[in-house]
C-alpha cells in the first residue's frame, strides 16, 4: 500500500499530502511526503514528520528523520527529540549515535560538563565505535580550547588520540562551520604534536596548517621529516600536501606532475581532485580543458554520492564556459550545484 500510494504521487508534495491524510495509519507515508517538502519547505516537512509522530509516536524511521531536521540548525527542540527516541528505541547500537548528537547539542551551547559526562557514559555503550569516540573528543576538545580551558582541551585531545585518529577531520569540519575557531585549532594541534611527536595525523595537520599561513619554510622541513613509515590510509594526502605546498609557492609544474601521477593511478582521488580544482579556482591553474579530463575521469570512477554531485556541477559549468568562450580568472568561485541525478554534462 505505501509503495504504491507513494509511486502514484510522483514526488508532488501535495498529492503525497493528500495521500498521508487519506490513511495516516501508513507510518512511510509520512516520511515520503516530509523528504518531497524538504527541498523547498524544511520547516513543513518537519511539521509533517512530526503529525506523523502522533500517530505512530515509537516509529523508528520518523524519530531518526526527526533528528535529522533537527540537528542542523541546533533547534531548541532537538534535546528533547533524542532523549524521546532514546526511550522508544533499541539500545545498541543505535544508542551511541543518539547521545553523540546530545553531546552536539550541549556543545553548541557552551555546556562542555554536560558534553563531557555524556561522552563518559556513552564510551561505556557496548558496541560504542572507537572512530564516532575520537571525533566527539576532538570537538570537545576544540570548544574547550576555544572557551579558554587549555588544560581540559589537551586531556580531551589525548582522549581523542587514543581512540583513533578520526579528531583531525573532525576539528577541520568544525572550522569550517565556525571559522573563528581557526586559531584555536591549530594551537590544539600543535601542542598535541608536542606531547606526541610521532604522531602522523597530527604531522601532516600541521603541515597543512602551515601552508594556510604561508610558512612555506617551515612546511617543507616538516614535510622533509614525517614520521616514517607514513601510514597508508595517509597515502594520498600525503601526495595532496605535497603538491598544495609546490603549486602554493608557485612551482606549477612540479605541483601538477605530483597530481597527474596520483590520478593516473586513482582517478578518483578525492584529495587530489580539491587540491586540483583550488588550485584551478585560485591561480587558474591547471587550464579548463585539463581539468575537465581530470574531472570526468573521477565522475566516472566509484565515489562518494556527495562528491559526485560536487564534481557533476563543476563539470557542467566548465562546460558552461566552454560554450561562452570564457576563461578562468583567479578567485573566481564556479557554481558547484547538480541535480540529485549528478548526471554529468554530455
Amino acid at each position: 500500500m505505501a509503495g504504491w500510494a507513494f509511486n502514484d504521487t510522483q514526488g508532488d508534495p501535495q498529492r503525497i499530502e493528500r495521500v498521508v491524510g487519506a490513511d495516516p495509519a501508513v507510518a512511510p507515508l509520512w516520511l515520503y511526503g516530509a523528504r518531497a517538502r524538504l527541498a523547498k519547505d524544511p520547516d513543513g516537512a518537519l511539521a509533517m514528520i512530526e503529525r506523523g509522530l502522533q500517530h505512530h509516536p515509537r516509529q523508528a524511521d520518523l524519530l531518526l528523520e526527526r533528528i535529522g531536521l533537527l540537528a542542523p540548525t541546533a533547534d531548541e527542540r532537538l534535546e528533547p527529540a533524542i532523549r524521546a527516541a532514546l526511550g522508544a528505541l533499541p539500545a545498541a547500537p543505535v544508542e551511541a549515535y543518539f547521545r553523540i548528537a546530545l553531546v552536539r547539542t550541549f556543545l553548541y551551547r557552551n555546556e562542555l560538563d554536560a558534553a563531557e559526562a555524556e561522552l563518559l557514559a556513552t564510551g561505556g555503550l557496548p558496541g560504542t565505535s572507537t572512530d564516532l569516540m575520537a571525533d566527539a573528543w576532538a570537538r570537545l576538545a576544540l570548544s574547550a580550547e576555544f572557551l579558554g580551558q587549555p588544560a581540559r582541551a589537551d586531556a580531551c585531545m589525548d582522549m581523542s588520540l587514543d581512540r583513533g585518529p578520526d579528531g583531525r577531520l573532525a576539528l577541520l569540519e568544525e572550522v569550517m562551520v565556525y571559522p573563528e575557531r581557526q586559531a584555536a585549532a591549530r594551537s590544539l594541534r600543535r601542542r598535541a604534536q608536542e606531547r606526541h611527536p610521532g604522531h602522523p595525523d597530527l604531522a601532516l595537520a600541521i603541515i597543512e596548517d602551515e601552508i594556510q599561513s604561508e610558512e612555506f619554510a617551515s612546511a617543507e622541513e616538516h614535510l622533509a621529516t614525517m614520521p616514517a613509515p607514513v601510514p597508508a590510509r595517509l597515502s594520498s594526502e600525503v601526495h595532496a600536501v605535497k603538491a598544495h605546498l609546490a603549486l602554493s609557492q608557485g612551482r606549477y609544474d612540479e605541483g601538477l606532475e605530483i597530481l597527474r601521477a596520483q590520478l593516473r593511478r586513482w582517478p578518483g582521488d578525492n584529495q587530489a581532485i580539491e587540491v586540483l580544482v583550488g588550485s584551478w579556482m585560485q591561480r587558474a591553474v591547471p587550464d579548463d580543458a585539463e581539468l575537465y579530463e581530470w574531472l570526468e575521469a573521477a565522475w566516472r570512477s566509484e565515489l562518494p554520492e556527495g562528491f559526485r554531485v560536487k564534481l557533476a556541477g563543476l563539470l557542467r559549468e566548465l562546460d558552461r564556459r566552454r560554450a561562452a568562450g570564457e576563461t578562468t580568472d583567479p578567485g573566481e568561485l564556479p557554481a558547484a550545484e547538480a541535480p540529485s541525478d549528478a548526471t554529468p554534462p554530455p
